[in-house]
Formats: C-alpha cells, structure tokens, sequence
C-alpha cells in the first residue's frame, strides 16, 4: 500500500511540474535562438569585404555594363561562400532573371537583370520570405560651377546601393534557414533607379498561387548612411507593424516607425502627369511593387525625419545629401562623419530581420494581414481613379472657394451698406446741429443724399420701366 501511495505521490508530481518542464525547454531554446545571432565584428568584417570589393564598380548606371559585372559580383559571392541555390525556372536560368526595360536615363530600351538565390528550409514547405535590394546605383554632378552640372558621373555610391548590397550578402552568408519553417529568397534588382524596373519585371511574374505562399517581403533601402534607422510597412496601422516595433524595442534596436507623420514628398506621377502621384520616401523603392500585390512589406531604410516633414530625402538634418553625389564614398564617409559609424545601421538591419523571421509568431501574423490594405493600394495604383480623384478634388475646391467668395461678398456688401448709412446719418445730424431748425430736416436729408449719390456712395435704385414703352 505504501508503495501505491508512494508510485501515486510520484505521479502526481511528474505530472505537476511537467507544464514548469516544457516551459524551462522553450526558454532554453529561445535563448539559445537568441545567442546564435553573430556578433557585431562578425557582421561587419564579412559586410565590409563585401563593401569594399563591390564599391570598385563605380558605374552601375541600369542597363550599363558596370551594373552587369556588379551583377556577375553578385551571383560569384552568392555561389562561392553561401549555401543558397541559384533559382531554376522557365524565366530564369541558374539565379539570373533577365529583362529588358524603358529606361529613364537613356530614354531607349535596355537590358538588366535580376539576380534570385533561394536559402532553403531543412523542412518540407512551399512558404518563403523575400529579401531584396536593388543593386544598381546612379551619381549626379553637383557642382553648379561645373560645365557637366546635373550630369551622372561615376560613383562608389555606397549608400546609393553599395550599402545595401553589402547587408543583404551578409545576411545570405550569416542568416540559416535550419529552423525555419520557410525558405528565404534573395532577390537583388537590376534598375531599381530606373522607376523600380527589376523588382515591377520581377512581381510581374508571380502567380496567384506562389503569392499565397510569400509570408512577406523585406527591402533594403539606403540603409548605410543616415542619423536613424526606419521601418515603414504601411499607410495605415496593422498587426505586422505593431509586431516588428515590438520586437524591434523588445530586442532594444535602435529603429523607428516611419508613418503618415513623415511624408516627405508629393509630386505628380512620372507616368501619368495629369494623375495623382503620391508618393514619400518610404514609398519609393522596391517595397511598393509587392505591396501592389498585396504581399506584406518592411521597407528599412536609413535618414533623419524626426522634424517632420521634409523635402525629398535626408540623411543627416541640415547637412547637404550625400546619397546620388559624388561624397557617396568610403573615404568621404569615413573621414566626415566621424561621430557616425555606419556598420552599426547596417548591423542593426541584420538584427531586425534575424529577430523579425525567428520569432514564433512572425508567420501567422504576417499571414492573417493579407488583405488588409488592399482598398487602400487598388486607389494608389491606378492611375485613372486617381485622375478622375484629382479632377474631383479640383472641381469640389472650386465650387467650395466660389462659395466662400459669395458669402464673403454678400457679407461685405451689407457691411458697407451699413457703413455708408451711418455715414449719412452722421452728415444728416451734423447739418442739423449747424442749422438748429427743424424745418430745414427734409431740406438737409434730401442735399445729404444728393450729394452722396453724386460721389457713387450710395446704392443706385433702378428707375421703373416704362410700360408704355413696353407696351
């Protein structure tokens, strides 16, 4: 019996501190998740190699051949020191999606290139996540003494992409899909300053079905060089955004929220000039072409927006722009920006994803979002409603400022015939203290308003018609 009893009491504790067990097992392994991110100098040696070899590509206009032989860089990094596998399909062949494009530089038709390298799950699955950059650059000549003002030049231009690219190879060497339950596509854009041409070629071919299957895209965007990290996913709120802002501060990663607050640019759309274009600078990479197919987007991207809105882009407030000019260097940047260490906004951005895509909810957040903002991105991209939204807009604020006008103008109309008939009393009282005679009211009354008639003060009453004219 005392044995039962003893088997009993064992059981019931067994069974007791089982719940306390499994919940000791997940802590452990979310620290150790947690522990296996790389450090800081690990990042940046393997970052900086890259920014240093791929910054010797200074032409990377679209379409060019410096942005073709960036893209061989590429694709030879991707397959001599990651474990990622060049994607195969019927548009593209071993990691390279090529296409051809209008573009605004040269005003022809070029050729470019998409580079796409899978990172796959050790688990069965169809699910995966985009991470994306695009990997041309172009500079701009801003010296306004300069024969060649406003002419592209040739550029390190590392925060124009250099930067970028640098980040998101690391990500593919550093990042392991192990214990994912998704596999992580790299996509690297050709002519991405060409009106976002890769990244519109590339989303172009997705179908309905392989949409169902991406959890989110990621873009990295100018993130070397600029006072604060951003995210931006949407124009309204969504479950995604409060969940990447609460890892982000949960894992205390220095990076804000950039929203409807900070819009920093309106301009009438390239494509149409009579439509509405509207657009800011986190709505103005690559992130917008997923975010038309209503995938799930985080646009990271580098400035300083914190006054508010601000004209095009920013890196520093009240510092002339380095991104598109020829300071866009390694030696401008490190010998200027002293106070700056751009490593730390490029490691930043690794953390964020790593800690976004590790955590246990990041799927079915992201998931259970799809379809939240599409009403909102069906009006921003078509072109048409907006044009017929703009001709609205235009013809209601007419209508609106003419009746203001009217009211205005009904208003002082009666103003001045108030103050015209004061005016008259005035005279009328004045006349008849000087006269001290009653008789002489109707006599004064009558030479006021004369006399005012002839100096246009009054209202002119129409004399009547005469009806035998008339008739």
């Amino acid at each position: 019996m005392k044995k039962i009893v003893k088997y009993l009491i064992f059981i019931l504790v067994f069974a007791i501190s089982l719940p306390f067990a499994f919940c000791g097992n997940v802590a452990h392994a979310s620290a150790d998740a947690s522990s296996s991110i790389v450090s800081l100098s690990t990042f940046t040696n393997t970052a900086f190699k890259v920014l240093n070899d791929y910054s010797a590509f200074k032409n990377r206009l679209p379409g060019s051949d410096g942005e073709k032989q960036a893209s061989e860089y590429i694709r030879k990094y991707l397959k001599d020191n990651t474990s990622l596998v060049a994607k195969n399909t019927a548009y593209v062949k071993d990691g390279i999606q090529e296409f051809s494009f209008d573009s605004k530089i040269s005003g022809i038709y070029e050729k470019s290139q998409n580079i796409i390298f899978t990172l796959e799950s050790s688990k069965e699955t169809s699910k995966k996540i985009i991470i994306g950059c695009h990997y041309d650059s172009l500079a701009i000549n801003m010296d306004q003494n300069s024969e060649n003002y406003g002419d592209y030049i040739d550029s390190e231009s590392i925060n124009g992409s250099a930067g970028n690219v640098a980040t998101v190879l690391s990500m593919a060497k550093l990042l392991s899909a192990d214990n994912l339950d998704f596999d992580i596509e790299f996509v690297f854009f050709g002519a991405g300053e060409s009106n976002n041409a890769g990244s519109s070629y590339y989303t172009s071919g997705i179908s309905k079905d392989d949409r169902k299957n991406i959890i989110a895209m990621i873009n990295v965007n100018q993130v070397a060089v600029g006072k604060q990290l951003y995210f931006y996913m949407n124009e309204v709120s969504t479950k995604p955004e409060k969940f990447v802002e609460d890892v982000a501060y949960g894992k205390k990663i220095d990076i804000e929220l950039i929203n409807t607050a900070h819009l920093n640019k309106s301009m009438l759309g390239e494509n149409n000039a009579l439509g509405l274009g509207y657009n800011h600078v986190a709505l103005d990479s690559d992130n917008i072409n997923f975010m038309k197919e209503d995938i799930p987007t985080i646009n990271i991207f580098a400035g300083d927006y914190s006054d508010g809105v601000i004209i095009g882009r920013q890196e520093f407030a009240g510092e002339d722009l380095i991104t598109y000019t020829a300071n866009d260097n390694i030696e401008y940047i490190l010998n200027n920006l002293t106070d700056y260490a751009m490593e730390d906004n490029m490691y930043q951005v690794f953390k964020t994803v790593y800690y976004t895509i590790t955590d246990a909810d990041f799927i079915e957040v992201f998931e259970d979002s799809k379809g939240e903002t599409k009403w909102f991105y069906a009006i921003f991209t078509s072109e048409n409603l907006a044009f017929y939204l703009t001709v609205v807009s235009f013809i209601i604020f007419i209508i609106v400022a003419m009746y203001i006008y009217y009211k205005l103008s009904i208003k002082a109309y009666h103003a001045n015939i108030e103050v015209e008939f004061l005016s008259s009393v005035v005279k009328i009282s004045d006349q008849l203290d000087k006269s001290g005679k009653d008789e002489n009211v109707a006599k004064i009354v009558s030479q006021v308003i004369a006399n005012d008639i002839k100096k246009d003060k009054t209202i002119k009453v129409k004399p009547p018609k005469d009806d035998k004219k008339d008739k």
